[in-house]
């Protein structure tokens, strides 16, 4: 916290953070979370924060850089990288055995589990799987993107839960 409240004082234009909620309990990461936002959305201060703590990244970032061994895989709004290509979305529908047909009719990935379909899909592609679910008597209830930071990370860096 010490350190932190120095890198505050000169009021900087930009500031460089490794970790920086790292070590603090619940109440220190919600102030340092409210300092951080206020430098950034009030005084104009560029925030640069590396950390492993993907959450958090996403409850502070209006951009994100995903770095892979050193190669930059995605940069853009937390928005561009929900809406990036093979990404999860929930599926629930009344029927689904007949969806699950569908799905593999036209070759849409995907994992059932709890009464829902979690599908890999183009979110430009799912008007499409849509009308075809309504075309063939299916009632959708419900397409929700997966909008999990740590999901997405291990699928555009292609790595597995457990895999180093």
């Amino acid at each position: 916290r010490l350190g932190l409240a120095i890198a505050f004082l000169n009021n900087p234009r930009v500031l460089i953070l490794d970790e920086p909620t790292n070590g603090l309990d619940p109440k220190g990461i919600f102030e340092i979370r409210q300092m951080l936002e206020e430098m950034a959305h009030k005084r104009g201060c560029t925030v640069f924060i590396s950390s492993h703590n993907i959450a958090e990244i996403e409850r502070l970032s209006d951009r994100i850089c995903i770095i892979d061994r050193g190669n930059k895989i995605f940069e853009g709004t937390v928005d561009e990288l929900y809406a990036t290509e093979g990404l999860d979305y929930c599926l629930r529908t009344n029927n689904p055995e007949k969806t699950a047909i569908i799905l593999k009719d036209n070759a849409i990935s995907y994992q059932r589990k709890e009464g829902a379909f979690y599908i890999e899909i183009a979110q430009r592609s799912i008007p499409n799987m849509i009308k075809e679910l309504v075309d063939n008597n299916i009632e959708v209830f419900e397409v929700s993107p997966n909008h999990n930071l740590e999901s997405i990370y291990l699928t555009l860096t292609g790595k597995e839960r457990g895999s180093i």
